[in-house]
């Protein structure tokens, strides 16, 4: 956890400071507490008033679908695994920018689809479906470029630190768990672009590919060198 904190907080740095001279908005492209501030700074920029902009607060409930896989050494992982995904984001910093750094925290439901070696009725034996759900908890740290913060199309990228919650396997029938078997520390590389369409309502799709060896090594050989790999498909609502 503390190492999720510290690169969280890393993160946030470096982007704070490129989304500090990134070019502003328009005021006419704002709304609400941040339009307020940005004409009130406009017409006096006292630093009472540059303080308002900054502490303005754009903050958005997140839901979605992930579809999540495992990629690496292993062999037996095989097909992408449908989950869910749920949270919530705010900005780290000056809202009237067009570059901003965004931070959430979200639940996220991973994992893959493999084949499983196992005996069948009547005494055969052959591969079956199985599935490793692998469940996080998420913080993401990323920097977007938006020409409008009410409307059009926006990109981002970042890093998404993870702790591991619980781990499942799923072979012939039963549900074991596998939560000794994988790292409680994930790291993945944020790539995104959606669209919003108002105010309140946003579209994106995200890709992230893990960048850290998800398995515990073993005492008497090496694991296989194993990562994440997720596809999101999520929508936004913001209440801020």
């Amino acid at each position: 956890m503390k190492r999720i904190i510290l690169l969280a907080g890393l993160c946030t740095g470096i982007i704070n400071t490129y989304a500090q001279f990134s070019l502003p908005l328009d005021p006419n492209d704002a709304s609400g507490a941040l339009r307020r501030a940005i004409e009130a700074y406009n017409e006096d920029p006292r630093k009472e008033n540059k303080k308002k902009v900054k502490m303005a607060i754009d903050a958005a409930f997140v839901a979605g679908l992930n579809f999540s896989t495992i990629t690496g050494e292993s062999e037996s992982y095989k097909g992408f695994l449908p989950g869910f995904l749920i949270g919530a984001r705010m900005n780290i910093s000056r809202p009237d920018r067009k570059i901003v750094a965004d931070a959430g925290i979200l639940f996220s439901m991973e994992g893959s689809k493999y084949e499983a070696y196992g005996y069948e009725p009547g005494g055969s034996s052959g591969n079956s479906a199985a599935s490793l759900r692998l469940n996080y908890l998420r913080i993401p740290v990323t920097a977007k470029y938006r020409a409008d913060i009410n409307r059009g199309f926006f990109a981002e990228a970042g890093l998404q630190p993870g702790l591991l919650l619980t781990a499942k396997d799923k072979r012939n029938g039963d549900t074991y768990n596998a939560k000794e078997g994988y790292k409680s520390f994930d790291l993945g590389i944020v790539l995104g672009a959606g669209y919003q369409i108002n105010r309140k309502f946003g579209v994106e799709v995200k890709a992230i590919p893990g960048v850290t060896n998800i398995n515990k090594t073993e005492t008497m050989y090496e694991a296989p060198k194993d990562r994440n790999l997720s596809l999101s498909l999520r929508a936004s609502y913001r209440f801020m």
